[in-house]
C-alpha cells in the first residue's frame, strides 16, 4: 500500500516545486534591478587638454573629466566603482567601500587616469560597479567611455555638382553661377558636429572664408546652393572646407592652412 503511494506522493511535491518556482521567478521580474538610471557626463574625455564646452542643456562642462551617476534600485550596499579596458582588464578604482543607500543618487568622477596616475591609452573604457555585499558586479556596457587626446582629421573626399551624372566625386568642380547645387562629400564619423566653411581664393592664393553652414555628422554629405548669405556667390575659386567636433569636444579642420600653399588635396568649386 505504501509503496503505491509514492508516485502520487513524488507527482505533489513536483507540482509544489514547480509552483513555487513559477511564483519565484515571477517575483524575479519585479524585483528592480539592482543598478538603476545609470548616466555618463560626458561620454568622451581628452585628459591632456579637454575644452570646456557648451554640454546640450547643461551649459558649459570641463572634457578632461567624466561624471558617473547612478542609483541602487534594490537594497542598500557598499559599492566599489572600477574602470576597466575594452579588453575586462582593471585600469582604476574610483571608489570603495563606499556606502549607498536605496534611490540615493549617488556620483562618481573619473579623470583619464589609470592607478598609477598615468593617462591612460586613447580608447573605449566601462565603468564596473560591484555591490560589496552581494558579491554582484555589473558592466555598464550601455554607457562607454571614449578617450580622445588627439584632435580629429576629417577628410573632403570631393564634390559633385547637382544634375551631373552621378559618379565618383571629384577633387574639382565648375558650377555655373545661379544654377545648381554643389554637394560636398566627406568621411562621415563620430563626430558630435559638422561645419562646412566656405573660402575665396585670393588672387596670391591664400584663402579668406566668406561663409559656413552647420551640416549632419553622419550622412557625409552636404549641399552648397553656391551662394553667399542671401547672395549668389561671384564667379572665382572657392575652396570647400570642413570643420568638425568629436565626442570628446576636440576640434579638426581641413584645410589646416589657409596661407598660400599647393595642396592638391583641397576641394575647390570654380563659379563661372
Amino acid at each position: 500500500m505504501t509503496a503505491r503511494r509514492l508516485p502520487g506522493a513524488a507527482f505533489a511535491v513536483l507540482v509544489v516545486l514547480t509552483v513555487a518556482a513559477f511564483f519565484i521567478t515571477q517575483h524575479l521580474k519585479t524585483v528592480a534591478p539592482p543598478i538603476l538610471w545609470p548616466q555618463l557626463d560626458p561620454g568622451g574625455i581628452n585628459p591632456v587638454g579637454g575644452r570646456v564646452c557648451p554640454y546640450y542643456d547643461e551649459g558649459p562642462i570641463s572634457y578632461r573629466r567624466t561624471h558617473l551617476s547612478f542609483e541602487l534600485g534594490d537594497t542598500s550596499d557598499t559599492v566599489e566603482v572600477d574602470v576597466v579596458s575594452a579588453s575586462g582588464r582593471l585600469v582604476d578604482t574610483i571608489s570603495s567601500g563606499r556606502p549607498l543607500a536605496k534611490l540615493q543618487r549617488a556620483y562618481f568622477a573619473w579623470d583619464g587616469r589609470n592607478s598609477r596616475g598615468r593617462i591612460v591609452s586613447d580608447g573605449i573604457y566601462y565603468f564596473r560597479v560591484v555591490l560589496e555585499h552581494e558579491g554582484f558586479p555589473e558592466e555598464l556596457t550601455q554607457h562607454p567611455l571614449r578617450i580622445r587626446t588627439h584632435d580629429p582629421k576629417p577628410r573632403l573626399i570631393g564634390v559633385n555638382v547637382s544634375g551631373d551624372r552621378p559618379g565618383t566625386p571629384e577633387r574639382a568642380a565648375v558650377l555655373t553661377a545661379g544654377r545648381g547645387d554643389v554637394v560636398i562629400h566627406f568621411e562621415p564619423d563620430h563626430y558630435r558636429g559638422a561645419e562646412i566653411l566656405i573660402y575665396r581664393r585670393r588672387p596670391d592664393g591664400s584663402l579668406s572664408q566668406v561663409d559656413s553652414f552647420y551640416t549632419s555628422a553622419h550622412t557625409g554629405r552636404a549641399t552648397w546652393n553656391g551662394r553667399i548669405g542671401s547672395r549668389t556667390a561671384p564667379p572665382g575659386t572657392y575652396v570647400i572646407g570642413l570643420r568638425v567636433k568629436d565626442i570628446a569636444c576636440n576640434l579638426g579642420t581641413t584645410p589646416a592652412r589657409t596661407a598660400p600653399a599647393p595642396d592638391s588635396t583641397r576641394v575647390e568649386v570654380t563659379i563661372r
